[in-house]
């Protein structure tokens, strides 16, 4: 029976390929609905914003910043992939472990965590 980790991964794959494969002409054509800003549609909606662990101000696909309601509205596998990243993340940190840039060395967009160990 697989763990939590082994369930994390195999979770984050399979939201992965339906977004960015299975879904991927409808996945097109939301991209251009990600907001610039953070931004909370609802104004009636008491969810709060779900903003990036690392304080980034602009919203990305990863942190879109806003309410979990809307993260999912309309493009349900987007809010699944995001789910599942976000559990494959503490089930990462849980074991240690932290993304790895591909080019560790450039300036990112985004502010990156320090690693400790490579």
């Amino acid at each position: 029976m697989p763990d939590e980790f082994d369930l994390a991964v195999s979770r984050f794959v399979g939201a992965l390929e339906q977004v960015f494969h299975h879904d991927w002409e409808y996945t097109r054509s939301m991209m251009a609905c990600i907001p610039t800003e953070p931004t909370k549609i609802d104004p009636e909606d008491d969810d709060p914003v779900i903003a990036p662990p690392d304080g980034s101000a602009k919203p990305t696909f990863l942190w879109p910043q806003l309410t979990e309601y809307w993260e999912s509205e309309d493009w349900g596998s987007r809010g699944w992939l995001l789910s599942e990243y976000r559990r494959l993340l503490a089930a990462m940190d849980q074991r240690g472990l932290k993304p790895i840039p591909p080019f560790p060395d450039s300036e990112p967009n985004v502010v990156a965590p320090k690693e400790k160990n490579r």
